[in-house]
Parts: structure tokens; C-alpha cells; sequence
């Protein structure tokens, strides 16, 4: 993360990760798809916001498999939104796609620029790398 003073008490944040690894798996010739919600986070730590002016962010796939041939296989992650939960944290929201019974998303990367005022001092209570909004 890198952390760039405007001069107007504000903070631009520049935030580049990946998830935790997680084994999202398709199905024969028919896509599986999912929502997948992350928060960027300062090596372990998530950042937190006062006031969040804008976010412009982007979500890649960062790591797939497949155990056999790839004869229907697929990959996808496509940025859908981002917003502020109650700890004053981003939250990035995507959806991965994956179809063949033996491919796998297992990871998925972000970029985010952010600009507005920091919160200082405080931690927050909950925090998890990536939340699955919905059964495999």
C-alpha cells in the first residue's frame, strides 16, 4: 500500500493484493458462478476511512487450475462494485466465474486507488480476506 498526501487533508491509497487461496470449482461444459466480496487491507491490517471521496478499483484472476485436459474449461472474474461497511472499510464485490469439473478458481487479485480521509488509530473488529456470499 502506498499512502500519498493531497495537501487538503485527505490521502490518496494506492492498495495492490490478492485473496486468500480458495478452491471455487466448476462444472462439466456449464458455468458455476458466485459472488465474491474483498477487503484491501495494508499487509494484514484493513484500512479504514473517516470519509471516502472515490475508489476506482479492478479485480483480475491471480491464480487458476485444472487437473486434466481443459476441454470445456473457463475462468472469469468480472468487478462489479464497491462500498463502505460499517467499520469505514472498502469492500470490492466481483463475480468469478468457472466451468469444467476439474478447473478451479483458486485465487483472484485487486488494484484499488482511493482518495479521502483516513481514519487514525483504530483497528477494525471484524476482518476477512475474502466472504462468499453463496453456496458452491
Amino acid at each position: 500500500m502506498l499512502r500519498v498526501p493531497t495537501g487538503d487533508q485527505r490521502t490518496l491509497v494506492f492498495f495492490d493484493g490478492t485473496t486468500v487461496e480458495f478452491h471455487f470449482a466448476g462444472k462439466q461444459n456449464d458455468w458455476v458462478e458466485d459472488e465474491l466480496q474483498m477487503i484491501p487491507k495494508s499487509g494484514t491490517v484493513p484500512v479504514q476511512w473517516t470519509r471516502l471521496d472515490d475508489v476506482q478499483a479492478s479485480v483480475y484472476l491471480a491464480k487458476i487450475w485444472n487437473k486434466e485436459h481443459a476441454i470445456y474449461a473457463g475462468w472469469g472474474v468480472e468487478f462489479q462494485s464497491n462500498e463502505t461497511d460499517e467499520f469505514g472499510q472498502i469492500v470490492l464485490k466481483c463475480r468469478i466465474r468457472c466451468s469444467d469439473n476439474d478447473g478451479e478458481v483458486q485465487q483472484v487479485g485487486y488494484h484499488v486507488v482511493a482518495v479521502g480521509i483516513l481514519r487514525v488509530g483504530v483497528q477494525a473488529e471484524k476482518s476477512t480476506d475474502y466472504q462468499k456470499t453463496a453456496d458452491q
